[in-house]
Parts: structure tokens; C-alpha cells; sequence
């Protein structure tokens, strides 16, 4: 085996072990620790909610792509679905 070989071996090992399998759902480290986020969003207004509060609703919600929005689209895909 040359070493070009050996990493490409690797690196391709790294790689599945950060993919996590889809069944798993998301990761529950830390969620003792921050409260959720919808309660976060209660009673707030608009301009003071934060961009990782919309974030974290949004993955609660199940949002496609909310990774990628801006805080506007957050705002707007939440209130689409009537989580804010």
C-alpha cells in the first residue's frame, strides 16, 4: 500500500465517522443546558429574538436549509409554519 493510499484510507474513514446514520435524529449533547427554544421565542418581540434562537427553532421545526438562511428568512420560514 503506498502512502498516498494509506491517506486516502484515511481520510475516507474520517469522513463516515462524521456522518451520523439517519435515524439517529439530532445530537443530544448539551440539551439539558439550553432551554428550547420556543419557550425562548415567547413573548419576545421580533427584533429582539436572536439569530441562534430562530436557528434553533427552525431545526425544532424541521425547517429544510435553515442552516443557510439569513435572519429574515428564518423569521419568515418560522412564521410560515406558525412558530412565531
Amino acid at each position: 500500500m503506498t502512502d498516498y493510499e494509506r491517506r486516502l484510507m484515511k481520510f475516507r474513514n474520517r469522513k463516515k465517522k462524521k456522518e451520523a446514520p439517519a435515524n439517529e435524529g439530532p445530537s443530544k449533547a448539551g440539551a439539558a443546558e439550553r432551554p428550547q427554544a420556543q419557550a425562548q421565542l415567547a413573548g419576545k418581540a421580533e427584533n429582539e429574538i436572536t439569530f441562534n434562537d430562530l436557528r434553533q427553532a427552525a431545526k425544532e421545526a424541521g425547517i429544510e436549509g435553515y442552516g443557510k438562511m439569513t435572519k429574515p428568512q428564518l423569521t419568515e420560514a418560522l412564521k410560515q409554519v406558525g412558530k412565531l
